[in-house]
């Protein structure tokens, strides 16, 4: 009778483990195994870019309507993160740092979930017409990760430094003219395609979690 507890004890114990051993398994295969506090399909020092599949006039509301206007777009796709506009007007440049902070490499995000490396780092955004270095990939999704071929406001130069009646009366009016970028380049013209889209039509936005 005592070697039947025994084993039946035994047996107890084997599928008790077996069973705590399989939850945790489970438990591991559903979390995001991303570093940090990693979100919308990246760790957490990196970036993720995408052009808005929704449009706008000029009128924005300034920079800080132009931020809301991609964390509307970016939350409305189930995003997680803080995303602001890549957009510059009359005394804040595209490129300043205290707009815009980068940690890490910047890419896109497929509707897939598979990454496509923008660039390596966030001065590198900037690099691209003063130097041989133009972007790794065009920036060619949206927020879900579609392909799109668009012209975003940028209201800035070629190097992300400021561009003079550009910005569509600081981004408050739809009389006048500002900076868009073509979304198939990788050269400086990502930024700087033309300099009179006008600020009564409607383009997107690229936009950067931070």
């Amino acid at each position: 009778m005592a070697l039947l507890c025994f084993y039946r004890y035994d047996f107890f114990m084997k599928k008790l483990i077996f069973i705590i051993s399989l939850s945790f398994i489970i438990t591991s295969c559903g979390t995001d195994s991303s570093s940090g506090s990693g979100t919308d399909g990246l760790n957490s020092t990196d970036h993720r870019v995408f052009v808005t599949s929704t449009t706008t006039n000029g009128n924005l509301g300034g920079l800080t309507g132009a931020d809301e206007f991609c964390q509307g777009v970016a939350e409305d796709a189930g995003l997680k993160r803080t995303y602001k506009a890549i957009l510059g007007d009359s005394s804040t440049s595209a490129s300043d740092a205290d707009r815009l902070e980068f940690s890490g490499s910047i890419y896109m995000i497929d509707a897939s979930g598979g990454d496509t490396l923008i660039a390596s780092t966030g001065s590198d955004l900037w690099a691209t017409e003063s130097s041989s270095q133009d972007l790794l990939a065009a920036i060619d999704l949206d927020e879900s990760g579609n392909t799109i071929t668009a012209t975003p406001w940028t209201g800035s130069d070629s190097e992300g430094a400021i561009y003079t009646n550009g910005h569509c009366s600081d981004w408050s009016s739809t009389s006048g003219e500002g900076v868009i970028g073509s979304n198939a380049a990788q050269d400086g013209s990502w930024l700087e395609f033309q300099p009179n889209g006008s600020c009564g039509n409607s383009y997107p936005l690229y936009c950067i979690s931070q």
